[in-house]
């Protein structure tokens, strides 16, 4: 009589082939996700350096947006958006909260724009170079003079009304369930040009729907260590809520930045700092 267990595996037994299956499919796919990803971003220094710069603005922003939506898909992270404009004035601001440097180029997948980053982002691998060829803004953090000089940027840029300009008030990154303070330096450019103040909300949610902090990228993490975090993940999601508009004539820097935190913060159920009254008074 023959045994079971000698033509059958084992229930014990399958299961441990089907986790090794898995793992080795999982690791398959990790390794191309990331191949892929680092041909395309190769592909866009490439297009910034060469073709970029020999384009009409239609074009531009055609390519821009073609590639976030590649590398959007690249990550497995699906772009959710609501209350979406059909388009947006050519004298706008948006002010979003900060999670993830995949902020930009989800901004970037629905309407390119002009963004406002550090100047520490000028020397990271890749990104930094598309940012740069690609006409963002740097600012010198903790410096009144690199304040100064970016709003003149930023009042330039808006007045000139190709695209949108994008700001992070909270001057960095955070997990996601909270909110900092919002700085009102950057935002004086509203005022002075009277440009509509558009408040953006984001939020990075898992196949469930629920709050993800996979994205963040926060801490001594680098670049490659968020990178890697984001190929490993299976799916998630970025949420982009447009709330309401409002224009920054007639209003102060202050109120700007109070208003704007408040309506993001209602938005995403978030508690949100206030801004130390010191730093009111100094913007």
């Amino acid at each position: 009589m023959i045994e079971q267990d000698s033509v059958y595996p084992s229930a014990p037994d399958q299961a441990v082939r089907a986790r090794t299956l898995t793992r080795s499919t999982a690791y398959l796919t990790r390794t191309l996700r990331m191949l892929r990803l680092g041909i395309h971003l190769a592909q866009g220094v490439m297009l910034a350096a060469w073709v970029y710069p020999r384009c009409r603005a239609e074009r531009q922003h055609a390519l821009i947006q073609g590639w976030s939506r590649r590398l959007l898909r690249i990550l497995n992270i699906s772009l959710h958006c609501y209350d979406q404009p059909h388009a947006l004035p050519p004298k706008c601001l948006l002010v979003a909260n900060h999670v993830s440097w995949l902020d930009i180029f989800a901004i970037s997948a629905v309407f390119p724009a002009t963004f406002v980053a550090k100047a520490e982002v000028r020397g990271w691998p890749f990104v930094g170079t598309l940012c740069e060829r690609t006409g963002t803004i740097f600012i010198e953090r903790n410096s009144s003079r690199g304040a100064r000089r970016a709003s003149r940027d930023i009042a330039h840029a808006l007045n000139r009304g190709t695209r949108p300009v994008v700001v992070y008030p909270e001057g960095t990154t955070t997990l996601g369930a909270e909110l900092k303070p919002f700085r009102p330096a950057l935002l004086q450019s509203a005022v002075d040009t009277a440009a509509l103040v558009c408040p953006l909300a984001l939020r990075y949610v898992d196949g469930q729907g629920v709050r993800t902090e996979v994205a963040a990228w926060v801490g001594d993490a680098s670049l490659l260590d968020s990178i890697v975090g984001l190929v490993r993940q299976q799916e998630i999601a970025l949420e982009l809520r447009f709330l309401a508009a409002w224009s920054g004539g007639g209003h102060t820097r202050r109120e700007i930045a109070m208003r704007a935190q408040s309506v993001i913060a209602r938005a995403l159920a978030l508690p949100c700092a206030a801004v130390p009254a010191a730093s009111l008074k100094a913007a």
